[in-house]
C-alpha cells in the first residue's frame, strides 16, 4: 500500500520516469539542489493484444457455371477446420442460397479453412480460405460445373424413338442415351444448341450419349445409298431377320469404318458427351462362320473409334452394349471403354417380362464384374413392364453396383419406373 501511495504522490508532484527505462520514478530536485531521489518502482504497462472475435455467419448462392444464374438446389456446403471434428455443413435451398455459422473457437484457432460444395451431376468444388479473409468477406458464391464423370451416375434413360428433348430435360436422369437425330435422318439431326440445352436442362445436369450402331448398317441413315443390297457393296451382308432395314456388315472393312468415322464426327460436332456403341456383338456371327480374328477386329474398331473421338474431345465417353466377354477375349478393348451396357441381364433374354435363365445371368454377371473391377460403369437394360419384375431387376442390379433401367424393347417411350424415379 505504501508503494502505491508513494507512486501516486510522485505523479501528483510531477514525477518523471528514468529515461533508461529502469522503471524508477524520480521527484523533482529538492530546494537544496542535488541528485533526484528515487522514491518508488512501477511495473511496465502490459502490451495490448487483439480481442478474439466471435462466431461468423457465412452465406452465399450456388449456381450453374454452364447456365449462369440458375440455382443449384440441394447442394451440400461443408466447411472443414484444422481441429479434429466433422465439417460444418448445410444444404442449399430451392434458390441455391445457404447460410452457415462457424463458431469463434475454430476461426480463432485455425489459420485456414476449406470450403467444399458438392451436388449430384456436378464437379465438386473446393477452396482453401484464410480465416481472416473469410471474416473480411463472409459472402461466398460458388458456380458449379456440370460433371461428365460416369462414376457419379446412378440413373439413366435409354430412348431412341419419339424423343422430346424438352420432356427429357424436365426429368432428373443423370445420363440419357438418345439417337443423334429425331428420326435418324440427316435433316432431323439435333443441333449443338439443342444438345447443350439438354445437358443443362431444368431437371438437372445430364450426360448425353448418342446411339451409334457399328456392327450393322441401317437403311434410314444418311450414309445409305439407293441400290445397295447384300453383296453390293462387298462389305454389306445379309439383312437382320429380327430388325427390317438393318444389315450385317464386314465391320473390319476400311470403307465401312470410314462411314462410321464420318458418322462419329457428326456426333462429336453436335456436342454429345459420348457415344453408345451397339452391335459390337456382331463379331460372334462372323466367328461362327470361321473368322478367327473377328473378336480382336471388333475390339480394334472400338479402340479406333474412341481414339478418333478423343482427338477432338479428350473426355469423350465410349460405352459399348452387350458382348462383355470381349474384355477377356481381346486386348485393348477394356482400356478403350468407360462403361458397358448389358441388355436382358435379368429379364428379356427369352422374351419381354420373362426372367432370363439363371445360368445366362450368372455368366454375364461374372463377365460384367471384370468391368467393375477395372473401374468401369455397368448399365443394365431389362425389358420388363410388370412392377414386380422391375423391382427385382433394380434390386439385383444395384446390389452388384450396376446402374439399372427397365423399359420397352422398342425404346420409344420416356419411361420413369414407379418407385425408381431418378433423383
Amino acid at each position: 500500500m505504501m508503494g502505491i501511495i508513494l507512486s501516486l504522490t510522485a505523479w501528483a508532484l510531477g514525477a518523471r520516469l528514468d529515461a533508461s527505462g529502469s522503471g524508477q520514478v524520480y521527484l523533482p530536485l529538492t530546494a537544496g539542489g542535488g541528485a533526484p531521489i528515487p522514491t518508488a518502482t512501477l511495473s511496465p504497462t502490459p502490451t495490448r493484444t487483439a480481442t478474439p472475435q466471435g462466431d461468423l455467419g457465412i452465406s452465399g448462392r450456388v449456381t450453374w457455371a454452364d447456365a449462369p444464374g440458375q440455382p443449384v438446389a440441394g447442394a451440400q456446403v461443408a466447411v472443414s477446420v484444422c481441429l479434429p471434428r466433422q465439417p460444418f455443413t448445410t444444404v442449399t435451398g430451392s434458390d441455391g442460397r445457404y447460410n452457415l455459422t462457424i463458431p469463434a473457437l475454430y476461426l480463432n484457432t485455425c489459420a485456414q479453412l476449406t470450403i467444399q460444395v458438392t451436388a449430384e451431376g456436378y464437379t465438386p468444388y473446393s477452396q482453401v480460405v484464410a480465416s481472416a479473409a473469410l471474416r473480411a468477406q463472409p459472402v461466398r458464391d460458388v458456380a458449379l460445373e456440370r460433371s461428365t464423370n460416369l462414376a457419379q451416375v446412378d440413373d439413366f434413360l435409354y430412348q431412341l424413338q419419339g424423343m422430346d428433348l424438352d420432356a427429357i430435360g424436365e426429368t432428373a436422369y443423370d445420363l440419357v442415351v438418345i439417337d443423334y437425330s429425331r428420326d435418324g435422318s440427316v435433316w432431323e439431326e439435333f443441333s449443338p444448341a439443342e444438345i447443350a440445352a439438354l445437358q443443362v436442362s431444368a431437371g438437372g445436369p445430364k450426360i448425353v450419349l448418342s446411339y451409334l450402331s457399328i456392327g450393322e448398317a441401317e437403311d434410314y441413315r444418311f450414309y445409305w445409298q439407293s441400290g445397295w443390297r447384300p453383296g453390293n457393296p462387298a462389305w454389306l451382308d445379309e439383312e437382320n431377320p429380327d430388325w427390317a432395314g438393318n444389315y450385317k456388315v464386314h465391320y473390319w472393312d476400311p470403307t465401312w469404318q470410314a462411314i462410321i468415322y464420318g458418322y462419329l464426327d457428326r456426333i462429336v460436332a453436335a456436342g454429345f458427351d459420348g457415344a453408345y456403341l451397339d452391335l459390337v456383338d456382331a463379331y460372334a456371327y462372323y466367328e461362327e462362320q470361321g473368322r478367327a480374328t473377328a473378336a480382336q477386329e471388333m475390339a480394334d474398331f472400338v479402340a479406333a473409334i474412341a481414339a478418333r473421338a478423343r482427338q477432338s474431345n479428350p473426355d469423350f465417353i465410349i460405352v459399348a452394349q452387350n458382348a462383355p466377354e470381349l474384355a477377356t477375349l481381346t486386348t485393348g478393348y477394356l482400356d478403350a471403354l468407360d462403361g458397358i451396357g448389358q441388355e436382358d441381364l435379368y429379364y428379356g433374354y427369352a422374351g419381354d417380362d420373362v426372367p432370363t435363365p439363371a445360368g445366362i445371368t450368372a455368366l454375364w454377371e461374372s463377365q460384367l464384374n471384370v468391368f467393375r473391377q477395372a473401374g468401369k460403369v455397368v448399365f443394365t437394360i431389362d425389358y420388363a413392364t410388370q412392377i414386380e419384375f422391375i423391382d427385382d431387376a433394380y434390386s439385383r442390379s444395384q446390389a452388384r453396383g450396376y446402374v439399372p433401367f427397365c423399359t420397352v424393347r422398342a425404346l420409344d417411350q420416356l419411361i420413369i419406373n414407379p418407385g425408381h424415379e431418378p433423383d
